[in-house]
């Protein structure tokens, strides 16, 4: 005889899925799993426990980031792993730059900091940076304060141009 009312563990099982399934669905993939195939493969080797998004914990990715959330079609991955694939493949698709910066942004991928390329070298009372980052941190601000100083041009601080720059040396000049 089942339990008259599920336990916690159920209840988070059947939240966690139905809310894949609405991801799924809402991104156009298809959703071939029950509940209970689900759930079995979050829990066999007690990947239930090491599930999220976090660096480091698990998830289910779909073999080669393509096809159906389906029982043969899924494998469990780290954060980072799902990350890389996701990255290969868009390195090798017909995307154009714009498109693959986008999708690099929405996965996670995105670069920062001087990497960045439309991050702007900003002018100092201290010199030049190729950051507002890293200028503000030789001057013990805050990124933000930082930003805004150089955005209104005030205590000595200004964006060294309006393009972005490219990078090349680090900080102080």
């Amino acid at each position: 005889m089942p339990a008259p009312y599920p336990t916690a563990l159920e209840r988070r099982l059947k939240a966690a899925y139905g809310n894949h399934k609405h991801i799924a669905i809402k991104r156009g993939i298809p959703f071939l799993f029950t509940f209970e195939q689900w759930s079995e493969w979050w829990l066999t080797d007690d990947r239930w426990s090491r599930r999220g998004r976090k660096a480091g914990q698990l998830q289910m990715g779909r073999k080669g980031n393509s096809g159906p959330y389906a029982p043969e079609n899924v494998e469990c991955v780290t954060k980072e792993q799902k990350q890389r694939s996701q990255l290969l493949a868009l390195s090798v698709s017909a995307f154009s730059p714009e498109r693959r910066a986008e999708a690099a942004k929405k996965s996670g991928l995105a670069r920062r900091g001087e990497s960045n390329r439309r991050a702007k070298s900003v002018v100092t009372p201290l010199g030049t940076f190729v950051t507002v980052k890293a200028a503000a941190k030789a001057h013990g601000i805050g990124q933000s304060y930082g930003a805004k100083l150089a955005k209104g041009q005030r205590n000595g601080w200004r964006y060294l141009a309006d393009t972005p720059h490219k990078p090349a040396a680090s900080a102080g000049t």
